[in-house]
């Protein structure tokens, strides 16, 4: 009889924390046969994307906490509390060999189910400083697995030990794109003209969709094209130039890096893997609301490596055209920028972590495994 691996995956609200899962998923697809649950939130990219994907999904009330000035941050203990009898429930059902987060606000009711029902939680944390969620739930961890090495220099040695450094795990296909020229060809743009994409996010970044409009006037100049992912809550003006390939969201963003000659982004871990994946230049404007400031960290250390320019939030909409139009006038450095960051890629870090799932399903044969709860 095959072996099965049942995994209870606590990943979304952006796709900076659900891609990162559904790579590490997919390796361990191609080792076994999987079955997973994904735990989210109905109105958020897991609660549309999973679902489509084929995998199970169970909705948590639970949100982000955003400050506690904020009114509704006072309902957090009663939507935590409800979120844990709703996971605990159904993993009673469920019977998850594992749990694994890559740590947001949805890891910290999945990691109590874990702590309290004793099933091994692996943590996965896709930048160089992690969050809140992930440094409370690595206490609690079986392992934590990271994309860079000085990630471990934040926690104390008893977590230390239980860190492995495999890098940020990254779809496949990320690794196996066509030419820029080829990409432009497919999603429906001149093939031979340069294009750049700006990268507001699944669910938008106002500062980003500012620049973007910026650099409208550019392409109905015919310098360059523009690929526009502006996110589900902005509206885009009503007349686009020609050359203009704007949408809430890109379902094949593979296919959209591959296609750009100069990318400008915010700075989470999956865009800075899946940058170093294509292996593409890079304007980087930090999310500067973050309390941890770990997309600043990111992003900085994407400058020191070479393969980007970090630019400040408040500063975007000035200096984004005039670096998008020297580094385009610049195709050495470019190159170099670009080889800077495919030298930075981990492209066996989803089947590492794979294998280390399926590895830990041996640990229910340990007696680790319990469902005294």
């Amino acid at each position: 009889m095959e072996q099965e691996l049942r995994i209870l995956v606590a990943a979304g609200g952006t796709g900076g924390h659900l891609f990162p899962a559904l790579a590490v998923l997919r390796a361990a697809e191609r080792m076994g046969k999987v079955r997973a649950c994904f735990i989210g939130r109905r109105d958020r990219i897991e609660g549309r994307l999973v679902p489509a994907l084929g995998y199970e999904f169970v909705a948590l009330p639970l949100f982000g906490l955003g400050g506690w000035k904020r009114l509704r941050s006072y309902g957090m203990p009663f939507a935590v509390g409800w979120s844990v009898a709703r996971v605990w429930a159904y993993v009673r059902v469920f019977r998850p060999q594992l749990i694994m987060t890559t740590g947001a606000y949805h890891g910290v009711p999945a990691g109590i189910v874990a702590r309290l029902c004793g099933t091994p939680l692996v943590v996965v944390e896709v930048n160089r400083k992690p969050g809140r969620a992930v440094r409370l739930l690595a206490r609690w961890a079986d392992v934590l697995a990271t994309g860079y090495e000085e990630t471990a220099e934040v926690f104390p040695e008893r977590v230390r030990r239980r860190i492995h450094c495999f890098g940020v795990p990254v779809r496949e296909e990320f690794f196996n794109v066509p030419s820029a020229a080829e990409a432009r060809r497919r999603l429906g743009l001149q093939a031979e003209r340069p294009a750049v994409v700006v990268l507001g996010g699944s669910l938008g970044a106002a500062r980003l969709n500012a620049v973007a409009q910026r650099l409208l006037p550019y392409v109905e100049a015919g310098v360059f094209q523009l690929i526009w992912q502006h996110g589900e809550r902005f509206a885009v003006p009503a007349r686009l130039p020609r050359g203009v390939l704007a949408r809430p969201f890109f379902e094949d963003p593979a296919l959209v890096l591959a296609a750009a000659e100069c990318v400008v982004a915010r700075a989470g871990g999956m865009t800075i893997a899946e940058l170093c994946a294509v292996g593409r230049a890079a304007l980087l404007v930090p999310y500067p609301g973050a309390r941890d400031q770990h997309q600043l960290d990111n992003a900085r250390w994407m400058e020191q490596k070479g393969a980007a320019l970090c630019i400040a939030d408040d500063r975007a909409e000035l200096e984004v055209p005039v670096l998008l139009q020297q580094l385009l006038a610049d195709e050495e450095r470019r190159q170099q920028m670009s080889d800077a960051a495919r030298r930075l890629a981990r492209p066996d870090a989803a089947q590492q972590i794979a294998r280390l799932l399926w590895n830990s399903r041996g640990a229910e044969r340990c007696g680790i495994l319990s469902f005294s709860c």
